[in-house]
């Protein structure tokens, strides 16, 4: 079996913490996810399945969380497999910081030579990201546009 791999991203998000802790707590709402075709969740297992295009999906079962600080999340995929930590730091009244930390077992060698070569674990959290700042900004701004 492959190592652990580590990977962490954060990004500082104009947002109150309050607001994006209520904001990622409803797995069920992907409009803004543009990677994510469908999401099916069970709360009475804290499971959520995100289906992908191509057929890939990935499972998350939440673990454990400490209300706006964190939440710890068990993650299973064809290839991979370990947990998700999202941690959310106070940074002003207005401003907060989201990191993700993946620490994934891939279950093939040939895969973890591929992930190094071939591809970046980092990207889904990247993608993520970028959709959660696309996500506020739009939201920070619907009120300011003219109406027409």
């Amino acid at each position: 079996m492959w190592l652990y791999e580590k990977n962490e991203l954060s990004a500082n998000l104009p947002i109150v913490l309050s607001d994006l802790w209520t904001l990622l707590e409803n797995k069920s709402n992907i409009s803004w996810r543009s990677n994510v075709i469908r999401v099916q969740t069970n709360p009475s297992t804290r499971e959520i399945t995100e289906f992908y295009p191509h057929g890939q999906l990935l499972r998350y079962q939440l673990l454990t969380q400490k209300e706006r600080k964190y939440r710890i999340y068990r993650i299973e995929h064809r290839y991979f497999s370990g947990y998700l930590l999202e941690e959310y730091h106070y940074l002003n009244e207005q401003t907060t910081r989201i990191t993700l930390t993946e620490k994934i077992r891939l279950k093939n060698d040939f895969f973890g030579v591929l992930s190094k070569i071939a591809f970046s674990l980092k990207q889904g959290q990247t993608i993520y990201l970028n959709d959660l700042e696309s996500l506020i900004y739009k939201q920070s701004h619907k009120d300011a546009l003219p109406i027409i």
